[in-house]
């Protein structure tokens, strides 16, 4: 919530807000061509039926690849939330169980393999996403301590653009 209440004090607001608005327009007309290209391989598909013209494989790499770019990030951040989900369930019982049973030895036990989980977990994700920098619009990945660390929403992250230099919070795409 904070973080939040820092992006509408920002005094780049504007900006990083023209740069979300960007590229939501960006990935509806990504989607809108991905639907497109959908919509004529089910054409060509029928065509085939219809007349009996031969289709090859690559005709069904649009469906596939379509689908795919548009679920993409989607599907990375829920399940990194289910994921988060899990592992704060398993904390909450290994807490329990150090509180009932007087043994803290298993809990710390039991927080090694959580702790290795989650950071493979960020560290797959800092690998599947790029940010777009506000001010420049240029496309970059920053450094995984600078991505860490970073105060982020849950569609932005504040991190210094290498292209201009600008340190604000940039869109995560």
């Amino acid at each position: 919530m904070n973080n939040i209440k820092e992006l509408l004090n920002n005094p780049n607001f504007d900006e990083v807000l023209q740069t979300l608005l960007n590229q939501e327009e960006l990935q509806l007309k990504q989607k809108i061509k991905q639907q497109e290209d959908t919509l004529k391989t089910i054409g060509e598909i029928k065509h085939w039926l219809t007349d009996q013209i031969p289709i090859t494989p690559n005709s069904f790499i649009g469906i596939e690849e379509s689908i795919r770019r548009r679920r993409s990030l989607t599907r990375k951040r829920s399940a990194l939330f289910v994921f988060g989900g899990l592992i704060d369930i398993l904390e909450i019982l290994a807490i329990w169980y150090g509180i009932s049973s007087s043994n803290w030895w298993a809990v710390v036990a039991a927080f090694c393999p959580i702790i290795v989980a989650v950071a493979i977990a960020v560290y797959a994700y800092y690998r599947s996403v790029e940010y777009v920098c506000p001010q420049c619009e240029a496309y970059f990945k920053p450094a995984f301590g600078e991505f860490f660390w970073a105060k982020h929403s849950p569609k932005t992250r504040w991190l210094g653009c290498p292209n201009c230099d600008y340190e604000g919070y940039c869109v995560e795409i």
